[in-house]
């Protein structure tokens, strides 16, 4: 015959534990969505900062062919002048 008086003490200590699993893991699971955030906020400005530096690239290397373009003109002249 199975003596269920004895099995309700080891059930209710083993529920406890379970809970207490259950109420860590949700802890750390906010902590994660926590830190997921600030890493997505974070990823989001360097995509941001990076767009915006190759825009600046873009523009000077624009700018250097630009220059490049005018020494040729500057060297074509003074060329024929000698």
């Amino acid at each position: 015959m199975v003596d269920y008086a004895a099995l309700v003490s080891p059930l209710i200590q083993s529920t406890k534990d379970l809970y207490g699993i259950c109420k860590a893991s949700e802890m750390q699971m906010s902590d994660w969505a926590s830190k997921i955030g600030r890493n997505t906020r974070g990823i989001a400005s360097l995509n941001f900062e990076n767009n915006q530096l190759k825009k600046t690239i873009e523009a000077i290397k624009k700018e250097n062919n630009e220059l490049k373009l005018r020494m040729d003109k500057i060297e074509k002249a003074l060329a024929s002048k000698q």
